[in-house]
């Protein structure tokens, strides 16, 4: 990265380059003797932004697999914005739940076509953004059972058919994220 640029708002740093989350305007401002680069969409009205997520961005994904050590992702909005294409993402096991991260099981967390509200850790290897959904706003969101029923949360570990009595394990979203 060049020396004394810093990644700001709309873009975000990988391989030592800086690069843009957003279409918009490079904007470059000072801050504590260091050039912030940022990128502004002043102006636009889509409500499908060509967006990247970043650090610290809630994000809303579907799970796409499982295994042992994580559940794969495809993260379909960033904050209120619908992604053009989705973004790959990971929640590992030990980035699941905030308590007993050394015994947790994926597969009581997550199921396949799960919809989860997770929060960008870090940009993981070089496809996929690493999520959390450590706190309690952040797990499942919507679920199906394994028979096609939809499912409600119980508790944060619990989900049950609507209207019937089976229940599934799963990392469940307990409220709203706080407001920004």
């Amino acid at each position: 990265m060049a020396e004394g640029l810093i990644p700001g708002k709309g873009t975000y740093e990988a391989n030592g380059h800086i690069f843009s989350s957003l279409v918009g305007e490079v904007l470059m401002r000072e801050a504590g003797g260091e050039t912030v680069v940022e990128v502004s969409q002043q102006g636009s009205r889509s409500s499908v932004a060509a967006a990247v997520p970043e650090k610290g961005n809630i994000v809303l994904c579907r799970v796409t697999k499982i295994n042992p050590r994580h559940a794969a992702t495809e993260i379909l909005l960033v904050g209120d914005r619908t992604l053009h294409e989705p973004f790959s993402g990971i929640i590992r096991a030990q980035d699941a739940r905030s308590t007993d991260v050394d015994s947790v099981q994926i597969e009581k967390c997550f199921r396949p076509l799960d919809i989860v509200r997770a929060q960008v850790i870090s940009l993981g290897d070089r496809k996929s953004f690493f999520l959390s959904t450590a706190d309690d706003h952040l797990g499942v969101v919507s679920a199906m059972s394994r028979g096609g029923e939809r499912m409600t949360g119980v508790d944060e570990k619990t989900m049950k058919v609507e209207g019937g009595e089976e229940t599934e394990a799963r990392k469940v979203a307990i409220g709203s994220p706080p407001s920004s």
